[in-house]
């Protein structure tokens, strides 16, 4: 991973139960508005952001939730993001090598609970898993949840 990059990889908001591919709820907005800030003060001064997102409802609500409070350049779909757990380990290759070739200061990843519980893994760091956060940051070799 590019040694200035700020990566984030976080779980998409709270969402309507009950629905096929949900928007997110009034109290996902206010997470995801939450997230959103709690993101601004770590990257803040940064030029370049970009996310990418799972194509789901709630991912793509809560990434252009993240893009309006970030003032990102914009929301990539990637359906990498949304795949099903038994691709999961080919998921997050494809977005490691994304990753890999992003040039960048700051990247959003706006996936799903099993695919942000397991990303860590891929860097070594498996006590980074967050069992209650909305996600990870990756900076400077340290993992950190958000």
């Amino acid at each position: 991973m590019n040694a200035d990059l700020t990566l984030f990889v976080v779980t998409n908001a709270a969402v309507h139960v009950g629905e096929q591919n949900p928007h997110i709820s009034e109290d996902g907005r206010k997470q995801a508005k939450l997230l959103g800030q709690a993101i601004l003060i770590h990257i803040n001064g940064s030029n370049v952001i970009n996310i990418i997102s799972s194509p789901a409802t709630r991912a793509v609500d809560t990434a252009l939730i993240l893009k309006e409070i970030l003032h990102a350049n914009g929301v990539q779909s990637e359906p990498a993001l949304w795949d099903s757990a038994e691709n999961q380990n080919r998921s997050i290759r494809a977005m490691v090598m994304k990753i890999e070739h992003y040039e960048g200061d700051v990247l959003i990843l706006v996936g799903h609970k099993p695919f942000v519980s397991a990303f860590p893994t891929v860097y070594g760091f498996e006590a980074c898993i967050p069992e209650h956060a909305q996600g990870v940051m990756f900076k400077n070799g340290v993992c950190t949840p958000i």
